[in-house]
């Protein structure tokens, strides 16, 4: 995209460096003819910045209307750490702020929410694999400890209705379903969040077992069977790879025709609330 009436300043390359991220939130780059302009841009969408950090590839293009509409209706911090960490449901609505550490982001994984009747129950893990403390990458953890103090409560994500208790897993996963609705966007899975995670992470480069550590399974096989198709891209990639480095045939990949990026008008719809609901 060309820039009009750029403003070449001291700051020219930091400006140039934010580029890509002024594009994938869809603002006008037109608008940003200096470095100081772009981050006030910025400033209104500075959860775009955690998402071009976290990498995680859109789920048919739906994460970041997903987090910007969520952001509108106060389930920002809910998705984003879903995002960050693949966490199962009932995991996530059980975590307590004492399981968090804001100052060196470890995120103690130690009960799962579930619900007996109207009442959420909050039991141990059914395995002693998926008790785990967990890394939250810088950019969410600065996400948390802003989001903690607006939270007035022992849950991390308390009810809206009900005081002194978490939200109950299934007005989670209907919350997801609700603001996917309100985005425009088609309805996925919470647990597809959860896979997510883990499929980005295994094509970043993360081995098996430490996914495996990370996402709570009994045993590394059952993180290799449920992600094998990831794997097997891997295995083609190294292949190549040992191919190059060994025999020292120069591969020439097809290359692929960028695609055209378009600018979008998406906006949260400012309908929702959490306090409305």
């Amino acid at each position: 995209m060309k820039y009009k009436n750029l403003v070449i300043t001291q700051n020219a390359k930091l400006f140039q460096s934010i580029r890509p991220i002024l594009i994938c939130a869809d603002l006008d780059v037109s608008q940003a003819a200096t470095y100081q302009k772009a981050l006030e841009l910025l400033s209104c969408f500075h959860y775009v910045l955690v998402v071009a950090d976290l990498s995680f590839p859109d789920i048919d293009g739906i994460k970041l209307k997903l987090l910007i509409q969520a952001k509108e209706e106060n389930y920002y911090e809910l998705f984003l750490l879903e995002l960050a960490t693949g966490l199962r449901l009932g995991e996530i609505a059980a975590l307590q702020w004492d399981d968090l550490n804001l100052t060196t982001g470890e995120l103690r994984i130690n009960k799962q929410a579930g619900t007996d009747g109207p009442v959420v129950v909050i039991c141990e893990p059914k395995t002693k694999a998926a008790i785990r403390t967990l890394i939250l990458p810088p950019t969410v953890l600065k996400v948390m400890r802003e989001y903690k103090a607006k939270v007035d409560s022992r849950w991390m994500f308390p009810s809206p209705k009900k005081e002194d208790s978490p939200m109950r897993p299934s007005s989670i996963h209907l919350r997801l379903h609700r603001i996917l609705d309100h985005a425009g966007c088609e309805r996925v899975r919470f647990h597809d969040l959860r896979h997510t995670f883990a499929t980005n992470a295994l094509a970043y480069g993360m081995d098996i077992k430490t996914l495996s550590t990370i996402l709570g399974h009994v045993s590394s096989a059952t993180t290799l069977n449920t992600y094998s198709h990831v794997t097997d891209e891997m295995r083609q990639q190294a292949a190549v790879k040992i191919d190059q480095g060994i025999a020292k045939v120069e591969v020439n990949p097809q290359e692929e025709k960028p695609k055209e990026r378009t600018m979008t008008t998406f906006q949260a719809r400012k309908r929702w609330s959490r306090k409305a609901s």
